[in-house]
């Protein structure tokens, strides 16, 4: 397994510290896929029922809170084809526990002891409980302007909040210099959490 830029083609090995290529664009997953027709687990009831779909090793730790296996609703009872799936159910309220589970889970098997991230909302809140569950310090940089909700959120998880200053963009530089020397479990980046 390797990473590849999606727009130049450099390959990169993993590493805890590389989620972007040095030409900044996104980097993808570069994997063999050995999937059976039917790859589910008996019996788990999470995102991790798919293990064999998902890009981790068979033998690591997973590290989970439930996430997945979310109702699935007709959006209007005369057009049943269409559906809305509910992940405001899932641990943290947000699709995003599905990502945050894959990269937490990878990061802990790389032996990863403190992330950072930056977001303004859910998913600073799900990489925050994702990182408690796997035990490892977790900082997530926010925008002054975050609700105090989600604050109150991220911080309920354990994280270390860093409130920054200025527009999102601000937020983002202050999260990269930070990402020069711990490992950045970004939502926006990470091919383990957007896989």
């Amino acid at each position: 397994m390797q990473y590849e830029c999606t727009t130049c083609n450099k390959t990169y090995k993993i590493s805890s510290l590389r989620y972007q290529c040095d030409c900044g664009n996104a980097l993808a997953l570069v994997r063999e896929s050995h999937i059976c027709p039917n790859p589910q687990v008996p019996g788990a009831m999470s995102l991790w029922r798919y293990r064999e779909a998902l890009p981790i090793d068979v033998d690591t730790d997973i590290v989970t809170l439930g996430e997945g296996m979310t109702p699935l609703v007709p959006l209007a009872v005369n057009v049943p084809e269409h559906f809305v799936k509910l992940d405001y159910l899932c641990p943290t309220g947000s699709y995003k526990d599905r990502g945050a589970s894959v990269l937490l889970t990878h990061l802990k098997a790389l032996g990863v002891e403190t992330v950072v991230e930056d977001s303004s909302g859910n998913a600073g809140a799900a990489i925050a409980a994702y990182s408690a569950r796997a035990g490892i310090h977790c900082t997530i940089y926010c925008p002054e302007s975050t609700s105090q909700g989600k604050l109150r959120q991220i911080s309920a998880y354990g994280a270390e909040l860093k409130l920054v200053p200025g527009n999102r963009m601000a937020t983002t530089e202050a999260v990269k210099r930070a990402a020069e020397t711990t490992c950045y479990a970004s939502h926006n980046w990470h091919p383990f959490f957007l896989e």
